[in-house]
């Protein structure tokens, strides 16, 4: 089976590719970090504490918030886009002190 960044390779026309709830180990996460690929994380990817791990190996300026609403539920309620900040502040990284919230 092909990781992401090997099927990318071969696909270079794809121009600048943005890996959705990248889940793959940490050997193709520093090949997409070098291929300056970017990550699309919402909450759920948060839940898990290998989700958590991976995140916190991403580089800050490739990260992509989303909040995979309306089919992602908090609490009972959708995430949507107007509650994307929720998403932000799931990272350690960019957590509110460093939104300045």
């Amino acid at each position: 089976m092909s990781s992401a960044p090997d099927a990318l390779e071969r696909q270079p026309e794809a121009g600048w590719p943005t890996l959705h709830c990248f889940s793959g180990s940490k050997r193709e996460l520093a090949r997409a970090v070098e291929m300056a690929y970017r990550f699309s994380i919402g909450p759920a990817m948060l839940l898990s504490e290998r989700g958590r791990k991976l995140v916190q190996l991403m580089p800050p300026d490739g990260v992509l918030t989303e909040t995979d609403g309306p089919f992602v539920h908090l609490d009972g309620r959708a995430f949507l886009p107007e509650t994307s900040i929720q998403s932000i502040r799931c990272f350690p990284t960019y957590g509110p002190a460093k939104l300045g919230t």
